[in-house]
């Protein structure tokens, strides 16, 4: 078993699952939890998911004692439990009539003194009798609908989800946990020992371990790499190291660090299968990654935890205190001092470039100068976290009629291309309000001076290129929403709001391939592949080499973690949104028959190709 980790790239981490999600040898369990977690989307939400699901085929599986806890649900009429906020509406409903009533037998004149209701109480008790008389109106509806929004729900869970789940025998698990699982809390052994004093269904995450420990270790399984996702953040299971860095960030804040699996989860894994590839994801997690290809889940998700989210961190925080250390504060200075050093050799004093050299580099950005109301927002919307980013973009869009009358500086024309670089970061990190943003985004600029607007569609679009150091990125490109900020610049009816890329781009030419932005060029991709190799238990062909109009751009699209990058139904859609290019510019040549889903080339392979 290895000691704990006390330091996390959570960049790093998220690109390790993000690429698992996409390995082809990588199962996906589930936790209970997620099934609930369906009737608190919206129906394009759940079809997201059950599209993801799809999409994993034989890769995804659900626990047999998931299937057993979630009927106990359904067969004892409480799966209106999972939309208790709803349910309550009836309840506020009866309130609000109380406060009716109670106002009419205290509130007088002498109350109302000063406000518009002054000598009118009244107009008040109607004003009042009409906001109850609508809420039970409301209230009725949403009751009406909800028992015929549970039985849609459950039948899409039957139609979607029966047939991935794992046909284990529970009962044996149940008879051979006897004594184990007394030893197991005892010893304070993940998973479940918190469930200890719990009446009922203390074992019940000790059997869906035993189920997915059983089920990847089989002689018909042999599986290596596996992924549990949960809607839980439970010390018996996962803990936080104290010390995560994210992009500039060198010390996350508590309360937005990444929960990782229990290191005597991934040993018991490890004696299991032979491999210690096992992760333990929750399913904010899982959303994030999955965002760019399935924004209506993301959306949605946000929506319907937004209100949790402060108890749910709380919570984690308070539960896991145990597993945290005091915060190094030596490694925050010196990182500091590291980064004025960098400063130091920024030249942010040539007036002649259109942005000066620190937004360019925005890891270097200022946020004492140009607009403070803006640059409020950017400090919220490097924080990588939904709940702090929506609210700030929402409240920037309050300020959008100010914004007409900023006076055009350098340094406040580096705020909004500042500004349009994190809010392109925000939704490609699937922030709903910065998608809003995007998506709405020749509105929503419609009241800000022309110089502005040119700004923050250059930050869009070097957002899309280029990293935090002003580097050309060297391998995906950021375009999940490339396309939407191309067509609504294309609104604003301004050509030259694409010089500023195409000139940033055309000096990387030589670098990198790059495309041209607006140009209607047509891009031929051309995939090059190894034979199949018979050892390969999933018999694949895998990528060799790939060339866009000719030009051998393999370096761009290596990894070492040997990850699936598309299907081939989306393979253009997939390059699309990795190389910045519109998807009817896209020529693909065609793909040998037997292929049926890209592989990134392997790194080390194509390391001693070139060598060769």
């Amino acid at each position: 078993m290895k000691f704990p980790k006390q330091e996390l790239d959570v960049d790093a981490y998220f690109n390790k699952i993000e690429a698992l999600l996409n390995d082809s040898q990588c199962h996906i369990f589930i936790d209970t939890n997620i099934i609930s977690q369906l009737y608190r989307l919206n129906e394009d939400a759940r079809n997201d998911f059950y599209s993801w699901v799809d999409s994993c085929k034989e890769r995804f599986h659900i626990p047999n004692w998931s299937v057993h806890e979630y009927s106990n649900r359904v067969t004892t009429q409480k799966t209106k439990d999972y939309l208790s906020e709803l349910t309550k509406a009836k309840t506020y409903a009866k309130e609000l009539n109380n406060i009716s009533r109670f106002m009419r037998g205290y509130v007088g004149d002498s109350l109302l003194v000063g406000s518009v209701y002054e000598k009118d109480k009244e107009r008040l008790f109607t004003d009042v009798d009409d906001i109850v008389n609508r809420f039970e109106i409301i209230a009725n509806a949403i009751n009406k609908n909800l028992v015929n929004h549970q039985q849609a729900v459950h039948k899409e869970v039957l139609d979607k989800l029966n047939c991935y789940t794992i046909d284990s025998d529970i009962f044996s698990i149940m008879q051979n946990l006897k004594s184990e699982q007394e030893f197991r809390f005892n010893c304070m052994l993940p998973p479940g020992y918190k469930d200890s004093d719990k009446p009922s269904n203390n074992a019940g995450d000790l059997i869906i371990w035993k189920e997915i420990i059983d089920f990847c270790k089989s002689e018909e399984s042999n599986i290596k790499k596996a992924i549990l996702v949960s809607r839980d953040n439970k010390p018996d299971m996962v803990y936080r190291p104290s010390k995560q860095s994210r992009g500039e960030k060198p010390n996350v804040k508590d309360i937005d660090k990444v929960s990782i699996a229990h290191e005597s989860l991934v040993y018991e894994f490890k004696l299991a299968t032979g491999s210690d590839d096992f992760y333990l994801i929750n399913f904010y997690t899982l959303v994030q990654v999955l965002s760019s290809k399935y924004r209506d889940l993301a959306t949605s998700f946000q929506i319907a935890t937004e209100h949790e989210n402060i108890l749910d961190k709380a919570t984690s925080l308070s539960c896991v205190d145990e597993n945290i250390m005091g915060v190094d504060r030596s490694a925050e200075s010196s990182t500091e001092q590291k980064k004025d050093a960098q400063i130091d050799q920024v030249d942010i004093a040539d007036e002649k470039m259109k942005y000066s050299t620190s937004a360019l580099a925005d890891e270097f950005y200022d946020t004492t100068e140009g607009v403070q109301s803006i640059n409020k927002c950017i400090e919220d919307l490097k924080s990588y976290n939904w709940y702090v980013q929506n609210p700030a973009i929402n409240e920037l869009m309050n300020l959008s009629l100010s914004f007409s009358k900023v006076a055009d500086t350098r340094q406040n024309r580096d705020s909004f291309f500042v500004l349009g670089r994190n809010i392109l970061q925000s939704a490609d990190g699937a922030s709903g309000s910065a998608i809003y943003f995007i998506n709405h985004l020749a509105l929503n600029l419609s009241n800000w001076r022309d110089i502005f607007k040119e700004a923050f569609i250059d930050g869009c679009l070097y957002e899309v290129f280029f990293d935090s150091m002003g580097q050309i990125r060297q391998k995906a490109f950021k375009a999940s929403y490339f396309e939407e900020v191309v067509k609504h610049a294309n609104k604003l009816d301004k050509p030259y709001l694409f010089d500023f890329i195409n000139e940033q781009l055309q000096q990387k030419e030589e670098e990198r391939f790059v495309p041209k932005v607006n140009s209607n060029k047509v891009y031929k991709f051309e995939f090059e592949f190894y034979e199949k190799d018979e050892s390969d238990i999933f018999n694949e062909m895998k990528t060799k080499l790939l060339k866009i109009n000719d030009r051998d751009v393999s370096e761009t699209f290596i990894s070492d973690y040997m990850a699936s990058f598309s299907d081939v139904e989306s393979i253009k859609q997939n390059l699309s949104t990795y190389y910045a290019i519109p998807v009817n510019d896209i020529e693909l040549k065609p793909l040998p028959e037997e292929v049926k889903y890209i592989y990134y080339i392997d790194e080390d392979k194509y390391r001693d190709y070139i060598s060769f």
